[in-house]
């Protein structure tokens, strides 16, 4: 069982332009990655009951990629070297966006904390193209991940 995900914006980001309907968007996407992740072992329900896992998820620290300036630091060459030097030095390509994962895993009838995990995702250079692509990519990373918990508990291995 997913509770609905949150997302918090970075405090300090600089393009914090995010309408509601990208946030839905976001949202249903996550909704969409997690589903797929968890499609032919666990069965997704709405309601809390014996065996059933409570996931919580926030998606925190959204700093929203700038397109622009990733365009510019790819085509250009100056750019490219200016690229591949930020990338050493922060970690990050310049104009991509990034975000954190907090889950929490919750006994759905007890909300007793079973496990939690925090994770950080920079996009990859060309998910700089679009302002949500590094998300997208993270939630995919992510919701794999996420099946990892419940697989050892099983003891299934993939």
């Amino acid at each position: 069982m997913f509770d609905q995900v949150v997302f918090y914006l970075k405090k300090d980001a600089k393009h914090k332009d995010i309408q509601p309907e990208q946030m839905k968007q976001l949202a249903d996407e996550f909704a969409r990655a997690a589903a797929k992740a968890m499609q032919g072992a666990y069965p997704i329900v709405g309601e809390p009951g014996p065996d059933v896992l409570r996931v919580r998820v926030a998606i925190t620290d959204i700093e929203p990629g700038n397109p622009v300036r990733s365009g510019m630091t790819t085509v250009l060459p100056i750019g490219l070297a200016v690229s591949i030097i930020q990338k050493g030095a922060t970690g990050k390509y310049p104009g991509v966006g990034s975000a954190s994962m907090e889950a929490e895993f919750l006994d759905s009838l007890t909300n007793e904390r079973l496990a939690a995990a925090i994770d950080k995702r920079a996009g990859s250079k060309f998910s700089g193209f679009s302002k949500f692509a590094s998300a997208k990519e993270a939630f995919d990373f992510w919701s794999k991940r996420l099946r990892i918990f419940p697989d050892k508990a099983h003891g299934r291995t993939r």
